[in-house]
């Protein structure tokens, strides 16, 4: 009897489906469009709030310009300044960089030494320092002031009058020669004002000797602007001179730049 033959069935694997599903990733799209939307939420609360400021500020009345306060007015005229500056009563007082509007007045008047522009509550508040001349030099028939900085401007007000106006004349057009003059003068206010107002001009001449005429004839060749035999000059010069009118009627020069050397030259005036 013949055996049947034993059939071995295998047992098949289970089939595994793969799934293309990644948590991890899910999680980070989903945190993406969050993003994307609280971004979308905040750009548009930026804009509105943005247009409520921008209106806030600007447009709602309640920073506008009810007045214009300039201190500080001297030679320079009040119309002068308002045709400079580019804010009117009414005007909001925000839309102008006053910085630059300070420095547009100082290009536009060299006169102005310092400008200084704040703002107030509805009111804009101009500070003006105007130059000091402290002598002059003409230009084309036309009085150019100069200040202790050696900045040229026109003069103004009774700066520009010929009754009024004791500035003494620079006849140098040398702007390095002026700048000499300029120190010799602040030395000379410093030791002795009364002097400085009864200089009617000063030159500078060969060697960098100053030479200055006083109101009443006296023409000095005062030498190099030394500060610091500056008041023994001063005071040699007021010996001489006394005792000059008692000798002459009248003198051409004095002439004390060899002060050093012991030497004073007085040259009577011929009649």
């Amino acid at each position: 009897m013949k055996r049947k033959p034993i059939k071995i069935k295998y047992r098949q694997p289970p089939v595994v489906l793969r799934s293309n599903f990644n948590p991890a990733r899910s999680f980070r799209v989903v945190k993406a469009l969050k993003f994307l939307v609280l971004l979308g939420l905040l750009t548009v609360a930026a804009f509105w709030g943005y247009k409520s400021i921008y209106y806030f500020v600007f447009d709602s009345g309640i920073f506008t310009i009810n007045k214009i306060d300039i201190k500080g007015l001297e030679n320079i005229t009040k119309s002068e300044i308002m045709a400079l500056v580019p804010f009117r009563v009414g005007d909001n007082m925000f839309k102008v960089w006053l910085s630059t509007v300070e420095n547009g007045l100082e290009k536009n008047r060299p006169e102005l030494k310092d400008v200084s522009i704040s703002r107030r509550w509805k009111a804009i508040k101009i500070s003006l320092e105007e130059r000091k001349p402290i002598a002059y030099f003409v230009v084309n028939n036309q009085k150019i002031g100069i200040d202790s900085e050696n900045k040229p401007f026109s003069l103004r007000g009774h700066w520009a009058s010929d009754t009024e106006m004791k500035l003494p004349l620079v006849l140098t057009d040398d702007a390095s020669g002026r700048e000499k003059i300029i120190e010799f003068i602040a030395m000379v206010r410093a030791e002795n004002e009364d002097i400085y107002k009864k200089i009617e001009y000063l030159n500078v001449e060969p060697i960098d000797s100053i030479v200055l005429k006083l109101r009443n004839g006296y023409k000095i060749i005062w030498g190099p602007a030394d500060k610091n035999a500056l008041k023994r000059k001063l005071n040699k010069l007021f010996q001489v001179q006394k005792d000059s009118e008692k000798r002459f009627i009248k003198i051409d020069y004095i002439n004390i730049s060899y002060f050093d050397d012991g030497r004073i030259v007085v040259k009577p005036l011929k009649q």
